[in-house]
């Protein structure tokens, strides 16, 4: 009786496990999105850069901290991940099951979106996403993405 026990114990541990995996949220990148700044008189003078998140788990992210930044490299070989040149801006947001979000928005100056233009060198987008589950003492899940837009 005693083996019997602690094997349906063990049976219920794992299938609480394999429940919360199924359960748990999942974050990732959709797609990264741009628009052009205009001015009054339709110049433009500047691009919007961000990424759509999406959780497609059944249960909320939590505790999400998104960390988006956009970094100006004439060679490829120059750029380092988490080193902005037009800065980086940290939002926190709770992403629910199956929702989307556009995170993280970063202006680019009117010299970079020109060299964009000109082919002068490359833009990247970049972000660091942090959450974690609903679930008791849950690990933080981190995403990295990256993006020449």
């Amino acid at each position: 009786m005693f083996v019997a026990t602690l094997l349906l114990a063990y049976i219920a541990a794992r299938q609480v496990k394999d429940s919360r995996a199924i359960q748990r949220a999942h974050v990732f990148v959709l797609s990264p999105g741009y628009r052009f700044n205009f001015d009054n008189h339709g110049a433009i003078v500047g691009m919007r850069l961000w990424v759509i998140l999406k959780n497609s788990g059944t249960t909320p992210a939590s505790n999400m901290t998104v960390l988006t930044g956009a970094t100006w490299a004439t060679n490829v070989e120059d750029f380092v991940f988490g080193q902005p040149s037009e800065g980086a801006r940290e939002t926190s947001i709770v992403l629910g099951p199956g929702a989307e979000i556009a995170g993280g928005r970063i202006d680019i100056s009117p010299a970079r979106t020109l060299g964009n233009f000109n082919r002068q060198g490359y833009q990247f987008l970049w972000g660091i996403v942090r959450y974690r589950d609903i679930f008791y003492r849950s690990r933080e899940h981190v995403l990295e993405f990256c993006f020449v837009p």
